[in-house]
């Protein structure tokens, strides 16, 4: 699905709580990798010598993110017009202007 056919058949708030889920959850390949810097920290760890710091997951990920907490409540919105602005933002890294009232 393309990115225009998901805006024309979800709302903003459907669109909102599956980015929320995600950031949940995870799916795809950032969280195969997840697994397996967890795995490998594991392996690294239980080797490591005596007086070093652990091993963290993320040090086996060299591409992840770092991603810092998000208020699950600041996703939502009731007006559609600023909460699409907000998908926009997020999703896509476009960041639109709010009409001049």
């Amino acid at each position: 699905m393309g990115v225009r056919e998901m805006l024309a058949r979800l709302d903003s708030r459907e669109i909102s709580e599956w980015m929320e889920l995600w950031r949940q959850e995870g799916w795809g390949d950032f969280r195969a990798d997840l697994r397996n810097g967890i795995t490998s920290s594991v392996i690294a760890n239980v080797n490591r010598r005596e007086g070093t710091d652990p091993y963290r997951p993320q040090d086996f990920m060299p591409f992840a993110p770092q991603r810092k907490k998000v208020n699950a409540d600041a996703l939502l919105d009731d007006d559609p017009e600023t909460q699409a602005r907000l998908i926009k933002a997020m999703v896509f890294g476009i960041v639109d202007q709010a009409p001049s009232k």
